[in-house]
């Protein structure tokens, strides 16, 4: 008899869509949306002493949640598991259960056998619906389909249901007789009697999930061991991990068959496949995980055992376990010809796995199951499904060792680990446990390797037996471990000579948590250690450090390891961790040149600009501490700790250029700086000169032409210093003047002035000669500070931090003109003005906005000083504003600013 069920329905209450879990996808018809809370109707009024005579359940889990979309059909055949008689020939009874499905409707389809009516005419057929709140039993109306020996039927809710007869005079019954055929012969319903059936289950989303019993294989390969029951399990357009399947059989399908051999097969790829089954033989129920859907079968096999037809699925290693690696004498290979199994399930060795550091897992001395267990199912009772089989199921290292899963009291690994609370590396724990020398087999991928295979180094212990021997790593350059360092000074530590590890870093196991960066003490007192009474290799004098530079750096009047903490571990507050070894503190930049570093922003050290290598005009080719290191109090260890432990406050005035630049003792200690005398600045110069004109140079040197021949072939050329002719020569046109001396401190003449004489035009009382060639720019003979600062410091104040900036107007011998800056503002600085606005600039300047162009495209701009007019000019957006003035008989540009934008509403 084929009993086919389609129930339709809507709103599964899970997410059917789920990203990155299969999809089967095939187009369906839509329901209607419906929500209905209560699938199944309360079945209290059943019957206790009727079973049904099997149950297929499937639960589809969606991202690995403990619920998941259920679905179930129950077959009682002609057993009523009602208390209530069923009117007419009763010929099957059947219930439908859901879970976390809701629905709006529900058709039945259920096919019949002629052969079972006993005379019965078909038309007289029905679905009749169990009311668990009245006890009675009500009649659907159904089509009859004579032709496919089908009934059909339309509800609303789901219950216990009945296929009987009914008096063809019942008006509550509206019969729909189709395809009826008065000679129709019969079928054959053999087969059908063994309980076939089928639901089909509709929800949003065009999702469809099918469950089917059959009776035979369906499919073109033969099934191992003796069939006992075919089913098949279908979802299409539904996202899921797994689904759980649930088979409930009678004892009466077994036809004395042992039901510790039944097994679970999956028609995949053309093959039967056995899949793990875990057998509740108390309860006839049979259970197995699947990640794909289709034909299914229960069979059974030769093996022997309990609860599984492959092994118990406690006795892990009764599949996956051999004496040796050629796999032998598991049960997996006895069914080498059952689907292929055999030839791709892992296998451990059991003798060398008992070596192993996991050898004692979850108590496995006893019992070496055990520890599989506990990697494979996270449990520490035999487990009651196997492991998804096609996809990693196994914990990994950090579960147990790093997380902590308590139930098996693993040893923690806190140091020594990527996430160590002291000392971090950087290096897996594959990395290192995966070595030759840390395991006793090859295992197929590096994590079983460690897993089943990992050594118990009990080995690498130091002389005391109380911790890990830490020079077998970090003082041993040939080890198997020194590719995992990142830093290759951590292969041969050597610092303080023969000073036990322990005394700075604690004793323990590699990974213990009392194994710290400086166990026993504090990280904040460095000087307990680094001082004089200290025993670390490096020492540090502190009775020099508080009269040096840094004395008072981070506060360290206070406490001289503040000034510790910011050099060496680049901080103000106490460190919680030793600073590396190898790398080296803070330079002199980090504090006084990095001015962006937020440590400076914190400590506003005096910041550098010029006289150093970086100096934005006055470079120096040596390091800070070549000349620094001339008041060091005390010597360090290098140059870099002799200054920053012990430099003081220069003993040169730095105010004072000349005691350094015209000291030839100080300066040979100080760098060397270049004695400015010894050098002459030359400019390259094209020049027209009027014979009436006076040429005035740089340096106080001036040119003047006195005389031309009367062909304008040759000028007479006369050289002045401060008034004073030096020089008088007759130049021919293309030919050269020169004059060479010896400046201040040169012991040799030097060229400073070559020009040539290019074209005379020669026009009686006026002529007109041009000239090329270089003249001087700049010698020095300044020999006291002041004179520097005309030129070199950009803003000189004459004995007061806060004075007014001057800047030079001129300068002859050795006499320079300085004049107050009236408008004082630097090329960075920015102002927003609007209209009728006035911006006051000092010395009685003001700025101001007069008016707009009628087309807004450029300013009306007007500057005034003491109320009076001076200067007003339009200005376009991008362009310049710029005001020149004379003072001391010189004119110069007093200030200029740039209309970066316009901006104009209305």
């Amino acid at each position: 008899m084929f009993f086919p069920v389609y129930a339709m329905g809507s709103n599964l209450s899970y997410d059917l869509n789920t990203s990155n879990l299969p999809i089967h996808d095939n187009s369906i018809n839509t329901p209607i949306n419906h929500t209905h809370s209560n699938t199944t109707e309360n079945s209290s009024n059943l019957s206790a002493h009727v079973h049904a005579d099997q149950t297929l359940t499937a639960t589809f889990i969606q991202n690995n949640t403990a619920e998941g979309v259920t679905v179930a059909l129950e077959d009682y055949k002609k057993n009523n598991p009602s208390t209530t008689p069923l009117p007419g020939l009763s010929i099957r009874f059947f219930k439908i259960n859901t879970q976390n499905i809701s629905y709006k409707s529900i058709i039945v389809n259920v096919a019949y056998c002629e052969m079972e009516l006993n005379g019965t005419d078909e038309g007289h057929l029905a679905v009749f619906r169990y009311e668990t709140n009245s006890s009675t039993w009500t009649m659907l109306p159904t089509e009859v389909n004579r032709e496919d020996n089908t009934l059909r039927a339309s509800m609303d809710s789901l219950s216990l249901f009945a296929v009987s007869s009914h008096s063809e005079n019942t008006t509550a019954h509206t019969h729909n007789d189709t395809s009826r055929m008065e000679d129709s012969i019969p079928h054959n319903c053999t087969e059908m009697n063994d309980r076939s059936l089928s639901a089909s289950f509709i929800a949003p989303e065009k999702v469809e999930i099918t469950l089917e019993v059959e009776s035979e294989n369906s499919s073109d390969s033969s099934l191992p061991g003796y069939p006992i029951k075919f089913f098949r399990i279908g979802a299409r357009n539904l996202s899921y991990s797994r689904v759980d399947v649930e088979v409930v059989y009678s004892d009466a399908v077994l036809n004395g068959t042992n039901e510790s051999n039944l097994s679970i097969s999956h028609y995949t790829n053309s093959t039967w496949v056995m899949i793990p089954t875990e057998i509740l033989e108390d309860k006839n129920t049979l259970k197995a995980s699947v990640e794909s859907l289709s034909l299914f079968a229960i069979s059974t096999t030769s093996g022997t055992g309990t609860g599984m037809s492959m092994g118990t699925i406690s006795d892990c290693l009764r599949c996956h376990g051999s004496s040796n690696t050629a796999s032998d004498g598991g049960v997996m290979e006895e069914m080498g010809g059952m689907g292929g199994m055999g030839e791709s399930v892992p296998k451990v060795d059991i003798s060398i796995m008992n070596l192993s550091i996991h050898s004692n897992l979850n108590n496995a001395s006893s019992n070496l199951n055990q520890a599989c267990w506990a990697c494979h199912s996270n449990s520490t009772t035999p487990p009651t499904r196997h492991p998804p089989m096609h996809r990693a199921s196994a914990l990994d290292c950090s579960a147990c060792h790093l997380s902590g899963i308590g139930k098996f009291s693993p040893p923690r690994t806190t140091e020594h680990t990527t996430h160590a609370v002291n000392i971090t590396v950087n290096a897996t724990c594959q990395l290192c446990h995966g070595k030759s020398e840390m395991v006793n087999l090859n295992g197929s991928t590096v994590n079983s390797t460690i897993s089943h295979y990992g050594k118990n180094r009990i080995d690498l212990v130091d002389l005391n037996k109380t911790g890990t021997n830490c020079s077998y790593c970090h003082q041993n350059p040939a080890s198997e471990f020194s590719d995992v360092f990142n830093n290759a000074s951590r292969i041969n530590i050597t610092h303080n000579g023969n000073l036990n590890c322990s005394s700075c870093h604690g004793t323990g196991r590699l990974h213990d948590s009392n194994l710290m960066n400086m166990e026993g003490y504090k990280l904040s007192d460095c000087t307990q250690c680094h001082g004089t009474g200290g025993f670390a290799l490096n020492k540090v004098s502190e009775s020099a450090i508080n009269q040096s530079i840094h004395a008072n750096l981070n506060s360290a009047d206070i406490s001289l390891n503040r000034a510790c903490w910011t050099c060496h571990s680049n901080l103000t507050a106490a460190p919680q961790a030793h600073p590396d070894i190898a790398e080296p503190p803070n330079a002199c930049s980090t504090c006084h040149i990095d001015e962006n570093l937020n440590l400076t922003k914190k400590l506003k050290p005096n910041h550098l600009t010029q006289h150093i290598p970086q100096g934005s005009q006055i470079k120096v080719p040596v390091a800070c501490t070549f000349c620094h290191s001339n008041d060091a109090i005390a010597s360090g260890k290098t140059i870099n700790s002799t200054v920053s432990h012990y430099g003081e406050y220069p003993g040169v005035e730095t105010k004072d250029c000349v005691s350094c630049h015209l000291n030839e003792d100080i300066g040979r200690r100080w760098g060397s700086p270049p004695d400015p005398r010894d050098t002459i600045s030359l400019a390259r110069v094209e020049k027209k000169l009027v014979s009436d004109e006076i040429w005035r140079l740089n340096q106080n040197y001036s040119i003047a032409v006195s005389g031309i021949d009367k062909e304008g072939q040759s000028a007479w050329l006369e050289l002045y210093y401060n008034g004073k002719l030096i020089r008088k020569d007759l130049v021919p046109e293309g030919g050269s003047f020169k004059y060479d001396a010896k400046i201040e401190q040169s012991s040799f003449n030097k060229t400073f002035i070559d020009l040539r004489i290019a074209d005379i035009f020669y026009g009686g009382n006026v002529s007109l000669i041009s000239f090329s060639g270089i003249v001087p720019r700049r010698t020095h003979t300044e020999t006291s500070s002041i004179q520097c600062y005309a030129c070199h410091v950009k803003d000189y104040r004459p004995d007061k931090p806060d004075g007014y900036r001057y800047f030079v107007l001129k300068k002859e011998n050795q006499n320079v003109t300085l004049n107050k800056l009236d408008i004082d503002f630097t090329s960075t600085d920015k102002k927003a003005m609007s209209s009728n606005e006035s911006w006051d600039l000092g010395s009685g300047y003001e700025l101001s906005i007069k008016d707009f162009s009628p087309n807004r495209d450029y300013v009306w701009l007007v500057l005034a000083k003491d109320g009076n007019i001076v200067k007003e000019d339009f200005v376009r957006e991008g362009e310049y504003f710029t005001y020149n003035a004379t003072l001391n008989g010189i004119d110069i540009t007093m200030f200029r600013l740039k209309i970066a934008n316009l901006f104009v509403k209305g």
